[in-house]
């Protein structure tokens, strides 16, 4: 029996096998066709008006930045989009690059600096890996979106702001628990939780992802629909990416253009279905 995810072939026509939607007519806010995407669609919409912290949860590679900046474009506030890179923060700086920091807080602090939360005052903050905060911060962070003040490195009163606050983490939280969140900050940041499905849940997508510019025969258009792309959305948009760089790009893409991995899956399935048959 055919089941969601499988793809099948009749001549060069391809056909995903998905999940009916209980919208079948559409949401206007959801640019593709797969169930999975709809159902981000769906709880993004919501999020973006509900006022509580979102925690976008995904494996690595799956675009929980989209996620955010679509959250943010229909929440309709004025202010700015602030994204941090939570991993790439130096330690020693982390509070005061999120939290602002006084003059003379520490040696190292000569003059007086405006965090990130403090730029996302009217708008938004996205703390793109946010597990990767050491404890003591993820403490004063839990803090903040509980009180909606901050207090900068050094200061002696607390600010409050006006933002909201979506984090995500490299972890899709229902089927692993293993991530490194203080339990006072999960609860407080998993208000709203969406899960960024795994481009192998959302094969419907994938054409629409790929961008109409690019035109695929119908044996490289099948590579790219049955690949499991273990690196998600930021696997197929390296390729994406490659392809249109490639001279004669405007041609028709062919099997032997993508990776070798790709054919090798094609032909690994066509071996397994004969055998099935």
């Amino acid at each position: 029996a055919l089941e969601a995810g499988d793809v099948v072939r009749m001549g060069d026509t391809l056909f995903v096998i998905d999940h009916a939607r209980s919208e079948p007519d559409g949401d206007a806010a959801c640019r593709f066709p797969s169930h999975a995407s709809h159902v981000v669609a769906l709880l993004t919409r919501e999020g973006a008006r509900l006022p509580f912290p979102v925690l976008v949860h995904g494996a690595a590679g799956t675009d929980k930045e989209a996620i955010a900046r679509q959250i943010f474009a229909e929440s309709g506030r004025d202010g700015a989009f602030v994204h941090v890179d939570c991993g790439a923060l130096l330690e020693a700086w982390r509070g005061a690059e999120l939290f602002g920091s006084v003059a003379g807080a520490r040696p190292e602090i000569e003059a007086s600096t405006v965090g990130a939360a403090q730029r996302a005052d009217g708008g938004m903050l996205y703390l793109d890996g946010v597990d990767q905060l050491v404890g003591s911060v993820q403490r004063t962070l839990a803090r903040m979106v509980s009180t909606r003040r901050i207090r900068p490195v050094g200061a002696t009163r607390s600010q409050e702001l006006d933002l909201r606050i979506v984090a995500s983490v490299d972890r899709d939280l229902d089927k692993t628990e293993d991530v490194a969140l203080r339990p006072d900050l999960r609860a407080v940041l998993e208000s709203w939780p969406i899960r960024a499905p795994a481009l192998r849940e959302r094969r419907a997508d994938i054409p629409r992802l790929l961008g109409p510019d690019l035109r695929f025969s119908a044996d490289a258009m099948e590579a790219a629909l049955i690949s499991d792309w273990p690196t998600h959305d930021m696997g197929l948009f390296q390729l994406s990416k490659r392809l249109r760089l490639e001279p004669g790009a405007h041609r028709e893409i062919a099997l032997s253009d993508l990776p070798s991995a790709l054919g090798r899956e094609v032909a690994l399935r066509r071996q397994t279905a004969f055998r099935r048959s």
